[in-house]
């Protein structure tokens, strides 16, 4: 299983969504779709079946688009490589 973190006091400004985040911080590969971006690798981690990238926010598993989920003021996010959710 595999993890990509963000370093410490990490800031964002408003409107900023996960996937901003994550981009700003890692070389991200990604797929654009009508629902939104699909993560393909992380810091050359690539998703290879059956396991794929998965995040969460503040140690939950969350079902939307990373380019959908607009990031709060004290958010902790982590991304997870594996067959689920499953954060440290």
């Amino acid at each position: 299983m595999g993890f990509a973190n963000f370093q410490p006091g990490f800031l964002i400004t408003v409107n900023h969504t996960n996937f901003d985040a994550l981009n700003e911080w890692c070389d991200v590969h990604y797929s654009e779709h009508g629902w939104g971006v699909f993560v393909t690798g992380i810091n050359d981690v690539e998703n290879k079946d059956p396991n794929y990238w998965f995040y969460g926010v503040n140690n939950e598993y969350v079902s939307v688009g990373s380019s959908k989920y607009n990031l709060a003021d004290g958010d902790t996010v982590n991304w997870v490589y594996g067959t689920s959710y499953h954060p440290s």
